[in-house]
């Protein structure tokens, strides 16, 4: 199946500027799209690259990712402005990652569900590590998607839980009324009154 997608992808010609942008991309969503045009518009060819589980889960928590890494990266692929992915992507940009893959440009896309709010200037001391070495060449830019407020994997995983506390309640109350209409239908209320 990653064959398949991968059957289009060319490697950068040369005098492309290489933008790079890692993440998670958990139940791939409109916010995503938006902050891989964001990102996109910062060089010629967009490279994704796609963190492991492992890594997901230790900065998201457990039940992260939904979705395993083939599924993520089969997503990000599937997205027209992707130029190519990398698979099991390391969370810290090194030295020799960036040389590696010629990347001219990292972009770190601030959301809420890094930071729990909307500030910009907040960092985690692990982001500053994971993006130094970026910083340190000047090749670092951060981008803010104008969904992130909006739409994430968080807001849709609390739809998702909304919905079914919604659904639950209305099959509890579906299934209390039934039982009430076919106890007063064959007279059970009474056999348990007057056994009382």
């Amino acid at each position: 199946m990653l064959q398949l997608f991968g059957k289009g992808v060319k490697p950068p010609k040369p005098g492309q500027r290489v933008v790079y942008v890692g993440g998670a991309f958990d139940l791939f969503h409109a916010g995503h799209i938006e902050a891989l045009k964001l990102a996109k518009q910062n060089g010629d060819y967009l490279l994704v690259g796609v963190h492991n589980d492992a890594v997901i889960n230790s900065r998201k928590g457990t039940n992260h990712p939904i979705m395993n890494l083939n599924e993520r990266v089969l997503s990000v692929l599937g997205c027209k402005l992707v130029d190519d992915a990398v698979i099991d992507a390391p969370y810290v940009i090194t030295r020799e990652m960036m040389a590696a893959l010629k990347i001219d440009t990292v972009v770190h896309e601030i959301t809420l569900d890094e930071y729990g709010s909307s500030d910009q200037d907040s960092e985690e001391p692990f982001e500053t590590e994971a993006y130094a070495e970026p910083r340190r060449q000047g090749k670092y830019v951060r981008i803010r998607s104008p969904l992130a407020d909006s739409i994430s994997t968080r807001r849709i995983i609390d739809r998702i839980k909304k919905s079914e506390e919604r659904f639950a309640k209305k099959v509890d109350k579906k299934q209390n009324e039934e039982k009430e209409y076919y106890d007063n239908r064959y007279g059970f209320n009474q056999d348990e009154t007057e056994a009382k």
